[in-house]
Order: structure tokens, then sequence, then C-alpha cells
């Protein structure tokens, strides 16, 4: 997923508040490596979702788009 300042991270789950699913924990990811950072906690509205495949060689390929329904 991309957040609005651009960087890129990895889905873990959503978080409730005040009975809603409208938050996200996430691990941010070096772009170039694909090596895990930091976990961070992000509001859902405004993030992009991308569903990406890795492979061994290390490539990757954008399987689809996907968004929250709200």
């Amino acid at each position: 997923m991309s957040a609005s300042s651009g960087e890129q991270h990895a889905f873990v789950r959503l978080l409730p508040s005040n009975g809603e699913f409208d938050w996200i924990e996430a691990v941010k990811v070096e772009p170039r490596t694909g090596q895990p950072g930091d976990v961070v906690t992000l509001p859902l509205s405004g993030q992009k979702f991308l569903l990406l495949r890795r492979y061994d060689d290390g490539d990757s390929e954008i399987v689809s788009e996907v968004a929250p329904i709200e």
C-alpha cells in the first residue's frame, strides 16, 4: 500500500476505532530491497492498496488494484 506521503507499506491488519475498522497497521517497506522496517498505524481513509507479486529473482508485478469499501 502507498501512503499519501509516497511511502510504501505492507498491510498487516485493520484496527477498530469506535466500533469501525478505520485504522491500518502496516510495516514500512524499503522500495528497492523490499526489506521491512518499522510498524506504523495509518488512517484507512486516503490509502491506496495494490496487490504486488514478488518473484524469487527480485522482480515484482502489480497483479490488480484494490480499494477499501466505505
